[in-house]
């Protein structure tokens, strides 16, 4: 079958969201068994990772600058126009600004069946903002009217709409008036297996690691109020590691200025380091080193990959019980949402040296559920 992923970004390079870390791994799992393609809507991709898709052989569509620099809705319509001319069995889109939205469009109205369209609920802008409760942020307020009205118009008219937990499923069903319920299907974050994964993680955590992106919305602020009160009242006093591409926090700081404010203005002397350029692997390399404890304390979420890539590198890792992060990991791992039940679940790991194995998260049962799926998507949806 041909397959084509179409994203705002690709996974490979460092400082990479959860969506192109999606598009890494579900492109390498559906190439086992089928023939992939790759369109980047934002950017262009350099030429060693084009080459290194294509070790897996994987291949990265070339883009015009045009298409990465036009508005959303003209992007779908170039996208629609590039897909008249080819042959695609199923086209994989993500939710955010509605890329298959003039794709959609026209099958409907030339009532077509193929391509098979997929929708995945990674987390569109009325969900985000409606969450973060923020202002609009586009200096233009038409094109974000627009981008919020193609993204729900492309989910509705989709064949099928994924989410990776049951949180953003149940968001989705309020969100997106499709007629076809059946169409709206669960499928955990796929994670490529490769063989240069290297073994997994054995240890007693010695360190403290903030893992994702350094903002307010990954709970950033709860981390590092966490760790101060951490400092003032037990004996503990690890090395703390800041991992993560900077974001925004409400203070109006970058992430990693809000981190080197807060712990510099306490008198404890906190030990810290923060890395905002690592790729992933980079990432976790640094935490099997530092054997540290992972905490991801994000505020709003949906199913984050550093939840997943620390269940496969069985990482001692701690969250708080919000949006899809206790569908995937045990409920021992998981505080309620706010610093001292944080800082007390930190303390009990930074204790332990038996690793919780008891993950509800299996990465061959959802790399198992994406194949099955895109082999013949109607039956699995009946199951």
């Amino acid at each position: 079958m041909k397959v084509l992923i179409v994203a705002p970004e690709v996974g490979g390079v460092p400082g990479v969201g959860g969506v192109g870390t999606f598009v890494y791994h579900l492109s390498h799992v559906l190439s086992c068994e089928n023939e992939v393609s790759i369109i980047c809507t934002d950017s262009k991709i350099q030429e060693d990772l084009v080459a290194e898709y294509g070790l897996s052989k994987i291949s990265v569509v070339e883009t015009p600058q045009s298409l990465h620099s036009a508005e959303r809705s003209r992007q779908s319509y170039h996208i629609a126009e590039f897909l008249k001319f080819s042959d695609f069995d199923h086209v994989i889109f993500s939710d955010w600004a509605g890329a298959g939205y003039f794709l959609s469009l026209s099958r409907r109205s030339l009532q077509r069946s193929s391509p098979i369209v997929t929708v995945v609920a990674h987390g569109c802008t009325t969900w985000a903002y409606s969450g973060l409760k923020q202002f609009l942020s586009e200096t233009d307020p038409i094109e974000h009217i627009s981008k919020v009205s193609i993204e729900r118009i492309t989910m509705e008219m989709a064949d099928y709409l994924v989410s990776p937990s049951r949180y953003m499923n149940d968001w989705v069903s309020t969100y997106v008036t499709s007629k076809t319920a059946s169409s709206k299907t669960v499928l955990k974050q796929p994670f490529y297996l490769s063989e240069n994964l290297g073994a997994n993680a054995s240890y007693t955590p010695e360190s403290i690691a903030f893992f994702g992106r350094l903002e307010e919305r990954k709970g950033l602020g709860m981390f590092v109020d966490s760790i101060l009160q951490l400092h003032a009242t037990t004996n503990f006093s690890p090395e703390i590691l800041i991992l993560g591409k900077p974001g925004w926090m409400k203070t109006g700081e970058f992430g990693d200025q809000y981190v080197k404010r807060r712990f510099s203005d306490d008198k404890n002397s906190i030990k810290f380091s923060i890395s905002t350029n690592l790729s992933s692997e980079e990432a976790m390399q640094k935490i099997v080193e530092k054997k540290s404890l992972v905490v991801i304390p994000s505020q709003l979420d949906n199913a984050p990959y550093t939840i997943v890539e620390s269940i496969v590198k069985k990482f001692q890792v701690v969250s708080v019980n919000t949006g899809g992060i206790p569908e995937y990991l045990p409920q021992e791992n998981i505080s309620q949402n706010n610093s001292d039940s944080l800082c007390k679940l930190m303390v009990k790991f930074l204790g332990e040296q038996q690793l919780n194995s008891n993950s509800i998260y299996s990465p061959v049962d959802a790399n198992e559920a994406w194949k099955s799926f895109v082999r013949d998507p109607k039956n699995f949806c009946k199951e």
